[in-house]
């Protein structure tokens, strides 16, 4: 096995390098910008004190998802696009769980 030689198709390929270095500033920058857009949002329309009700804790997530149905009650634009963002990710995870327990075996 000494003459044997494995290939290595991740090496020296410009193309993956490239594929995996754009993967990488994806995935640092889609939550970020999601995170900015989130606090633009949230100053833009004032919640959560403007609708009735205030979160001083850290973990105000769940607080923020079962207060946000006010946010539809008179909806702007602004209402409407901070609405869907902050039920994004519940979505996807309810979503994912779904398809693993519906899927055929």
């Amino acid at each position: 096995m000494m003459g044997c030689r494995r290939e290595q198709p991740f090496v020296n390929n410009p193309k993956l390098g490239l594929g995996f270095a754009l993967g990488v500033i994806g995935a640092a920058v889609i939550p970020i910008a999601g995170v900015g857009l989130f606090t633009w949002l949230k100053h833009k329309t004032g919640w959560p004190t403007a609708y009735g009700f205030n979160c001083t804790s850290k973990d105000c997530f769940f607080s923020y998802l079962f207060h946000s149905p006010a946010l539809l009650q008179q909806p702007t634009l602004a209402e409407i696009c901070l609405f869907v963002l902050m039920w994004f990710i519940p979505a996807l995870i309810i979503a994912g769980l779904l398809a693993f327990l519906f899927q055929r075996r």
